[in-house]
């Protein structure tokens, strides 16, 4: 049997094409679908990552936040205790109205440090502001006295200095709740952390500070994160703990309690606790339904305890999106199997077509008229027949050498072609001269991949540029403008057409910094990056502090090719920096007042001894030759100048309490008729000595909440002023008036008045206040009026004074209703 043409390219180019198709669409649809696994898995695992960085950046500003508060506290080891309770109070009170968030805020300080007679190496101060019903709550506490707890985490940040962020812990403030607790205590429990900062001096630790942060907004970043279908994604603490799941139910309990068998077989808690990835295929994690499980850890602030972030995938879920490439790459190979079969079918026909005339052909072919040269059908399988046949292939090589040459020339450089013969020199020039294009589209296609990724490369600094705050411009080496980004906008308020058309291309006319030019000479010619800092104008006029680093980009010369200038606003670390300086001179200021008071204070201590000494000198040396009168008269000078430095010391003292703390503000009611009628009635002696008279016009019932010593002691100073420095036949009056919540307790006498430099002069320790009163030209200190300031304050009221020289004073002070 004598096979035919047709059936022998059927039978062995088909099978052939078929075994070699076959294999090697099914190796390159396994190996794809390998891969695409392989990346889908990738793609989950940078999907944890990009999540860790989210969760990384919110946890990051609670450690910045907590650590400007150690830097602040730094300084204020050495400030005298009510100075630093009050700045203390004051920034804690801040950090909390500021950041409605935080929880609570905390300052401990080692009591060796802030308290000159304690020299042990234990015992601290802790100062707390915590929330509560929508209020600040303060409170104090004295701890450790009797030594330190090292299994507490105060004495592991004390003895490491290291940062520290607490396991979550559920904490209620209503309750007065003693310790954290794994387990809510009521409704109103939340789930917190607690993030510590050292403070250190001079690498020693004098204290910690730091806040309680909630841990609920977790849960809805992590509600937010998009992923795969039915995936999910938690967040998990150092200490093996859900701090964000779907399931609420899971949220502070282990990862052990969720998946023992899978914990242990995995060490899921010993590498969560390592800080390490990993990842596992496991069932328990998704209903049974077996999930690709990833874990990437992430640092939190500078602690040495790293938090994850899980995410879970249906393997289903990535099997699909591995097997969706792999069945659209079998359906091709099946459809180009069968284009195959169609177009060999075709090439075989063509083939086998009877011949022509053989003569015509060959004439035809002889003439070079290839294209007009038409097939001969082999109509017979005798030696005429095998003359067509090879008459067709002699055809059919020229046809397939022409169009092979056209294919070179329309650009198919992929186009097969197999010579006609071993000296085909037409064949093999055609072959070379493909060769060589191909070699030159490879070197064109390498350079397009290069600058694909170059471009991608730049489209990723792109967003990073576009989305940071800072301030980003490309300028070349002539400060000439090329490009800014969106941060530029949002600091200075310019877009680029604004900032052309109002500033100008040059850089150098926008910055306000003196030295700017030489700033730029000095980058380009060292050829390294220059910090500097300056005041600058936004475009609304506004002036902001500005850190700007100046970068020079080489070439591969080494040459300047342009500068980058990246500017950061730096207001509030100035600001910071200036109140730091004016509360130092302030301090400064009350410091040298107080030396000034205490020099007044012996002074007016000094005349009294004085007269003493002088008095008890004459009566000691003269006492039997004196008369009764002298003897009565040395006496009344000695009670006098006794009398004067009793009140002198007392009011003294007193002051010395406010000033220390030592005096306790206890409010009650009180009846403010009572109290006026009973401090009159305290100097009614006096007053009567110099036909003084005093009326008292208030109504009984009038109730103030007052603390009942220190308002008898501003009365008794006052109306004791008053009769002091009045004419003799004076009066004083004693009126009382309610405005709103407050009421206004006047004094006014009929003396000898103030005039306007001894009004500016009272209430003040660092001026020596003497005014002479009428009769017995009397002389005060003015440290009783202090104290009545002082006492007033505390009582959360204000004091006044209103006068003319010659025509009385009018004392005024407020004082807050009693609300039953």
């Amino acid at each position: 049997m004598k096979w035919k043409l047709k059936s022998k390219m059927f039978l062995f180019i088909l099978s052939t094409t078929v075994l070699i198709y076959i294999a090697a669409l099914g190796s390159i649809s396994i190996t794809f679908r390998k891969r695409a696994l392989k990346d889908i898995m990738k793609i989950a695992d940078l999907h944890a990552k990009e999540s860790a960085f989210l969760v990384q950046s919110r946890l990051n500003e609670y450690f910045g936040a907590a650590r400007t508060l150690s830097h602040t506290f730094e300084k204020m080891d050495s400030l005298i205790e009510n100075q630093r309770e009050s700045i203390t109070e004051m920034i804690l009170h801040n950090v909390l109205v500021r950041n409605p968030e935080y929880i609570a805020a905390f300052l401990q300080w080692e009591l060796q440090y802030i308290d000159p007679d304690y020299h042990k190496s234990y015992g601290r101060k802790r100062k707390s502001l915590y929330r509560d019903a929508g209020q600040i709550v303060e409170k104090d506490e004295i701890l450790d006295i009797e030594g330190d707890d090292t299994s507490g985490i105060y004495y592991k940040v004390k003895s490491s200095g290291k940062e520290y962020l607490t396991r979550p812990y559920y904490y209620t403030y209503q309750h007065e709740q003693a310790l954290p607790s794994d387990e809510p205590l009521g409704e109103e429990a939340i789930l917190e952390a607690t993030i510590i900062i050292p403070i250190m001096k001079n690498d020693r630790f004098i204290g910690l500070t730091g806040v309680d942060i909630p841990l609920t907004k977790f849960q809805k970043i992590i509600n937010e994160l998009e992923s795969f279908k039915n995936s999910y994604t938690f967040l998990i603490a150092n200490n093996g703990h859900f701090v964000a799941h779907p399931d609420s139910k899971f949220i502070n309990r282990s990862v052990s309690d969720f998946c023992p068998d899978c914990t242990k077989k995995h060490q899921i808690t010993e590498m969560i606790r390592r800080g390490e990835s990993f990842s596992f295929i496991s069932k328990k994690f998704l209903f049974n339904e077996e999930a690709y499980v990833s874990f990437v850890p992430f640092q939190t602030g500078r602690t040495d305890t790293p938090w994850s972030i899980g995410i879970v995938v249906p393997l289903e879920e990535i099997l699909k999106e591995a097997n969706t490439p792999f069945y659209l790459s079998v359906s091709a190979g099946i459809l180009g199997f069968f284009a195959l079969v169609f177009v060999i079918w075709i090439i075989s026909s063509n083939i086998t077509k009877p011949l022509k005339s053989t003569t015509d052909l060959f004439k035809k072919l002889a003439g070079g008229q290839i294209n007009d040269a038409k097939r001969l059908i082999v109509s017979t399988n005798d030696e005429i027949g095998d003359m067509t046949h090879s008459a067709n292939i002699l055809l059919d090589g020229l046809n397939r050498t022409v169009a092979f040459a056209k294919k070179i020339g329309n650009s198919d450089l992929d186009a097969d072609y197999q010579l006609l013969s071993p000296d085909d020199t037409l064949g093999k020039s055609l072959v070379e001269m493909r060769n060589q294009l191909k070699e030159s589209r490879k070197a064109v296609q390498s350079q397009s991949e290069l600058l694909i990724e170059k471009n991608k490369e730049l489209e990723k600094l792109s967003i990073v540029a576009s989305e940071t705050d800072n301030a980003i411009m490309i300028m070349d080496f002539e400060g000439n403008l090329e490009w800014i980004n969106e941060g530029l906008t949002r600091l200075y308020g310019y877009t680029y057409e604004q900032f052309v058309s109002e500033v100008g291309h040059n850089i150098l006319n926008f910055s306000m910094n003196p030295k700017i030019e030489t700033i730029f000479k000095k980058c380009i010619s060292e050829k390294k990056s220059i910090v500097y800092t300056s005041h600058e104008q936004t475009r609304s006029g506004k002036r902001i502090w500005a850190q700007t680093t100046l970068t020079p980009i080489l070439d591969k010369d080494n040459e300047v090719i342009m500068l980058i200038a990246i500017d950061t606003d730096i207001s509030k670390i100035k600001l910071a920096e200036s109140e730091i300086s004016a509360q130092r001179d302030n301090l400064e200021k009350l410091n040298a007042a107080k030396d000034k008071f205490f020099s007044i204070i012996a002074h007016d201590l000094k005349n009294p001894f004085s007269v003493l000494l002088s008095v008890t000198t004459s009566l000691s040396e003269g006492f039997d030759d004196l008369s009764e009168t002298d003897k009565n008269m040395s006496i009344n000078r000695i009670n006098k100048s006794v009398t004067l430095l009793y009140n002198l010391l007392e009011n003294l003292l007193q002051w010395s309490m406010s000033q220390t703390g030592r005096l306790k503000y206890s409010p009650e009611k009180n009846d403010l008729y009572l109290l006026v009628f009973h401090n009159i009635s305290l100097l009614k002696m006096n007053a009567e000595k110099r036909n003084i008279k005093i009326k008292n016009n208030l109504k009984e019932g009038l109730s103030v909440f007052v603390d009942t010593d220190m308002i008898n002691t501003v009365i008794r100073n006052l109306v004791s002023n008053a009769i002091k420095f009045n004419v003799d036949g004076g009066t004083i009056e004693i009126n009382a008036l309610q405005k709103n919540n407050m009421i206004e307790i006047e004094i006014k006498d009929t003396g000898t008045g103030l005039t306007d430099e001894d009004i500016e002069k009272l209430f003040r320790i660092d001026v020596k206040n003497t005014s002479i009163g009428s009769g017995n030209k009397e002389k005060g200190t003015g440290i009783g009026l202090i104290i009545c300031k002082e006492f007033v304050k505390k009582n959360g009221g204000q004091i006044r004074v209103s006068s003319k020289k010659g025509k009385g004073s009018k004392f005024c002070f407020t004082v807050p209703v009693f609300k039953s």
